[in-house]
């Protein structure tokens, strides 16, 4: 049923949520997962919503990490919403692009009126009697809603280092996620502490104006192409048809669904596992052959 039926049902939504006939929603999170609830909202006639984030703009993680090099690790036309297609200019996303696309995601669906950004949500409290939850905002105000949507994200806190004596150390020191922009790192001794997939990113971002540059990592591990590039400007423009967009989205969707459902790539002493084994040392081959050390 519509907010505008009539009848009892309609009556009891009133009663309970008031005019609108629909509760109020509270969205922690202007990420990904916050901005395509809003769009999904806003597409079912539901306007009683509010997204909250502490940061003063939207974007989640890729606000946060404002790292060189920063981009996503699956294919572009995945990572966005089947709501939304979009013309992509490579296959895997650039931090800036991503961007764009939400903050057109925020002026499509219109938005803009029902983000609080800057605002940090620091408790929630469920009251029985009321059957809601009222909110404490870190401005010090207070808020209440019927649903409250976690959209919060787990690569949004950063875990930094406790070496003994870190705290002596007299340079620049930070974290990827909170990158530190006024530092000139032009020309100097860099050390990156990790090789996971930020580290794919911005080591060569940084091996470009380094004077030397240190990776550490804790044991080494296997290495695939990512076969990234830029699209040519046909290739782009056939996302902007939904058919395509949704073909394209399928497959990648049932190939990725049947490698799991088979779990054969993952589990050892099978064909298929030993068959990525083999691309993966053969690319190790070719591409560290200069590198005894590093390949072994």
């Amino acid at each position: 049923m519509g907010t505008g039926d009539v009848g009892s049902s309609g009556k009891i939504r009133r009663q309970l949520w008031g005019g609108s006939g629909t509760p109020k929603i509270a969205i922690v999170g202007a990420g990904f997962g916050g901005i395509g609830l809003g769009a999904l909202l806003r597409r079912s006639g539901i306007d009683t919503f509010t997204i909250y984030d502490k940061a003063d703009h939207v974007g989640g993680t890729w606000w946060h990490n404002q790292y060189p090099g920063a981009e996503v690790d699956t294919v572009s036309y995945v990572y966005s919403y089947p709501f939304k297609p979009y013309a992509w200019t490579r296959t895997h996303a650039r931090r800036p692009e991503l961007l764009r696309y939400l903050e057109e995601t925020v002026k499509e669906f219109d938005l803009r009126s029902n983000l609080q950004l800057g605002v940090a949500v620091e408790s929630a409290a469920w009251n029985d009697e009321t059957h809601s939850y009222s909110l404490k905002l870190g401005t010090g105000e207070s808020a209440d809603c019927h649903v409250l949507v976690a959209a919060t994200g787990f690569l949004n806190i950063p875990k930094y280092l406790s070496w003994p004596g870190m705290e002596n150390f007299a340079g620049p020191k930070f974290h990827t996620a909170r990158w530190e922009r006024q530092h000139d790192l032009a020309d100097k001794t860099i050390a990156v502490v990790g090789t996971g997939s930020t580290a794919t990113q911005v080591v060569p971002e940084l091996a470009k104006i380094a004077k030397k540059l240190y990776l550490f990592q804790r044991q080494p591990g296997w290495i695939i192409p990512k076969d990234e590039r830029d699209y040519s400007p046909e290739e782009s423009a056939r996302f902007l048809n939904p058919v395509h967009y949704r073909m394209e989205r399928a497959k990648w969707f049932w190939a990725t669904e049947k490698r799991i459902w088979k779990g054969a790539p993952f589990r050892p002493d099978t064909p298929e596992n030993e068959m990525g084994r083999q691309a993966a040392l053969a690319f190790i081959d070719r591409e560290l052959s200069e590198y005894p050390d590093i390949r072994n």
